[in-house]
């Protein structure tokens, strides 16, 4: 559907709208919290000043401010080298200003120090799927998945690797996290209503990207994918109908054919035309039950719709179902008169 890439406010979005989410006791977490785990730079985890430093730096970067976060981070890894948070913020600050190979090195740095550094593996992720490594990127969401599962983020970003990937199931549970974790987030409904879209679920699809929309009015892309998931919708009703309509055509056309055949046997000294009779009769209530079936229920689908075209066509299809119904009345009483004359009893 779409290039995997980061908006250029990405970070507003990945530390601001999805780094923070409601933990299963209902409390935030915020993003500066330690994961669990991290005893080999435990020590530098717990240094008051680069904690502090690193917090005013993250501050900034939920404002947008990346160049006077990146002198506070700077600092930070000049004086305490070892504190892996500072590497990890930085890469995230190189890869929203598209030096992916700075990044790659600070992510790389960051779980060289700190292997359960939940950012530095979300970070490098999005490097990887920007850089096509994409089984590269889903494995490194996943890892950051598993360290802090009720963050929005990584979600996000492996969602979008599975949409470049077109693993459009998996990418329809991802971006279904997304809009559990982050309400608010417009591109995660984008996200959903693309994967729906591509699994021929059109009407989802229709109601996460009018969700998109309404959310974000701005949103080129929510809008773009609204307007094909409409248009998808249509022509998968329109084709649905139709293959309904040519299922009527040909039962109808067996039975037909299966009249000819028995008149010309009633011409004959037949001793099974009772058998064949009562397999016509068979063959004109299939028929007849597929003509019901064409239209009947889609024009009550339809009006719930509002589809002015489609239900255009239904009328009109019903229209040649009354004009059919007079037919299909005078095959019935040719069939019981056949009944009657030959004293058959019917299965």
């Amino acid at each position: 559907m779409k290039v995997f890439n980061y908006p250029k406010l990405f970070l507003l979005l990945a530390f601001a709208a999805l780094c923070c989410s409601s933990s299963a006791s209902g409390q935030v977490t915020p993003a500066s919290t330690p994961v669990p785990g991290t005893a080999k730079v435990k020590a530098a985890v717990n240094d008051p000043v680069s904690r502090q430093t690193a917090d005013k730096a993250q501050a900034l970067i939920n404002e947008g401010q990346l160049d006077a976060a990146l002198k506070l981070l700077n600092s930070v890894i000049l004086s305490d080298p070892t504190f892996a948070p500072a590497y990890a913020s930085r890469a995230a600050i190189y890869t929203t200003t598209d030096k992916l190979d700075l990044a790659l090195t600070d992510v790389n740095i960051a779980l060289s120090l700190d292997p359960e550094n939940f950012e530095a593996y979300a970070t490098r992720g999005g490097i990887k799927g920007r850089s096509n490594d994409l089984p590269g990127c889903i494995a490194d969401e996943t890892q950051a998945i598993k360290l802090r599962p009720h963050y929005a983020r990584p979600y996000y970003l492996r969602s979008l690797c599975n949409e470049s990937m077109k693993k459009y199931p998996e990418m329809l549970d991802d971006s279904a996290q997304v809009i559990q974790m982050a309400p608010t987030f417009a591109d995660g409904y984008v996200e959903h209503g693309a994967a729906s879209f591509s699994l021929g679920k059109y009407e989802q699809a229709i109601d996460d990207l009018q969700k998109a929309v309404d959310l974000d009015p701005a949103n080129q892309t929510a809008r773009d994918y609204f307007v094909g998931a409409v248009n998808g919708n249509r022509k998968f009703t329109a084709t649905l109908s139709e293959g309904r309509d040519r299922l009527a055509q040909t039962t109808f056309e067996t039975f037909a054919a299966r009249l000819t055949l028995f008149q010309k046997e009633m011409a004959t000294a037949s001793t099974t035309k009772c058998d064949s009779l009562n397999e016509l009769i068979g063959s004109f209530r299939v028929a007849q039950l597929a003509r019901q079936r064409t239209r009947f229920s889609d024009l009550v689908d339809d009006t719930k719709s509002g589809n002015a075209e489609l239900i255009r066509l239904d009328e009109q299809h019903l229209k040649n179902h009354k004009e059919s119904y007079d037919i299909n009345r005078q095959i019935d009483a040719i069939l019981k008169k056949y009944v009657t004359e030959l004293k058959c009893t019917l299965h």
